[in-house]
């Protein structure tokens, strides 16, 4: 159960970088 909570806490950073990458692009 924690490893897929650890999992969900870098989902939720990867999903931040790539909106950073996104609105840095546009």
């Amino acid at each position: 159960m924690k490893l897929m909570y650890f999992f969900f806490i870098i989902a939720g950073i990867l999903l931040l970088l790539l909106a950073e990458t996104v609105e840095t692009t546009v």
